[in-house]
């Protein structure tokens, strides 16, 4: 009767041990894809904001530009060496107007309170060469840490001859995001 006691009671251990082991395996192979759940408030307003709107079209050098919509997403590079609270995408928009072809998508910044955001590649559709009379629309993607309050979106061509710059309020309409 002790043996069968003690028989029960190793195997019931071995079991309880095993179990355990394969919980832990499953826990380190399954990749964390979930984004925790962050806070957006209204943005701060600016004193003096000169600023595009989404959807103003400015035009230099002959490449017409515009932003055409600014969210947040939840998607996220699976295994990216750094993690981000937020992602804004912008989808922007590019005619070509010169006889020169135009290298699009890499001449967008993005300042989130003062600081510049990271450019995050999670689709490189934009990044190309745009042909003369050609127009284009596409998304590009950044990330950053912290709260937003004020998000500028900065266009100046690669190929700029004047040193011209446009800015845009891309503050995301957060009544869409509820």
């Amino acid at each position: 009767m002790k043996r069968l006691i003690l028989s029960t009671l190793a195997v019931s251990l071995l079991a309880g041990c095993a179990n355990e082991n394969n919980e832990e395996l499953e826990e380190k192979e399954a990749p964390k894809t979930e984004v925790e759940e962050v806070k957006v408030s209204p943005e701060k307003k600016l004193e003096n904001d000169t600023r595009h709107d989404i959807g103003d079209v400015v035009t230099i050098d002959g490449i017409d530009f515009t932003v055409k919509s600014s969210q947040l997403t939840d998607e996220r590079i699976e295994d990216h060496f750094e993690s981000f609270e937020y992602v804004l995408e912008l989808e922007l928009y590019y005619k070509n107007n010169t006889e020169q072809p135009f290298p699009a998508g890499r001449d967008v910044s993005v300042q989130v309170n003062d600081k510049e955001a990271t450019y995050y590649d999670l689709d490189d559709s934009i990044l190309r060469e745009i042909a003369p009379g050609e127009e284009i629309t596409g998304k590009v993607y950044y990330a950053f840490n912290g709260t937003p309050e004020v998000l500028t979106a900065k266009f100046e061509p690669l190929l700029n001859t004047e040193d011209e710059s446009e800015e845009y309020n891309v503050y995301p309409d957060l009544e869409d995001e509820a």
